[in-house]
């Protein structure tokens, strides 16, 4: 599936206007030069598929824009035939905590959890998750932002709580590593997309 396809696929299943979708189309665009950045240090990643990933990953809120929003957008994508996009779905939610870290938040049924992370192999993350957690992780809204800038924004929102910190801890250390694997900063990747 290409971008413009994706595109298509998302206002099918999330029709109308919505500030979520503004933020999800520059996910997406973070997602893809994060792809061409590591594409061009030789770690085989497609920019177009990363794009679609980041494009999705937020497609649950078009049901809910709860804690679970994740799991719903990968819910819906997957009845929508297009599971092989769903995992990110859930992976920008989870960013690589354990399940006991989830489970001691205490929002989510052990049973529950516990399928969601026998479902996918977390805490282990691929590049695909990894640059999708990073990407969300730096859009405020529809705004590419600092990690930082990104967390402050949460904290406003939602409260200074130990998800938010344990999330900014997170994308710090994903940051860390995506820029040793593009071999450039993340800053300067991002360069040309600030100012659209």
């Amino acid at each position: 599936m290409n971008g413009r396809q994706a595109i298509e696929v998302f206002d099918a299943l999330a029709p109308g206007e919505a500030l979520w979708k503004r933020h999800s189309l520059r996910v997406a665009d973070v997602s893809r030069a994060i792809g061409e950045a590591l594409a061009r240090s030789g770690e085989g990643a497609d920019p177009e598929h990363l794009g679609v990933l980041g494009l999705f990953h937020d497609l649950g809120r078009s049901r809910t824009h709860g804690p679970a929003h994740g799991w719903v957008g990968y819910v819906l994508l997957r009845r929508a035939g297009l599971e092989r996009y769903a995992r990110g779905c859930v992976a920008h939610w989870i960013k690589g905590r354990t399940l006991e870290e989830m489970l001691r938040d205490g929002r989510w049924s052990p049973r529950f959890l516990q399928s969601v992370f026998e479902t996918f192999g977390f805490p282990e993350l691929t590049l695909e998750d990894r640059v999708v957690a990073l990407a969300d992780s730096v859009v405020a809204h529809d705004r590419i932002v600092t990690v930082e800038e990104r967390t402050d924004d949460l904290v406003r929102r939602y409260g200074d709580t130990p998800f938010v910190r344990r999330n900014h801890e997170l994308a710090l250390a994903l940051r860390d590593d995506l820029e040793g694997r593009m071999g450039e900063s993340l800053e300067r990747v991002l360069g040309g997309l600030r100012g659209r």
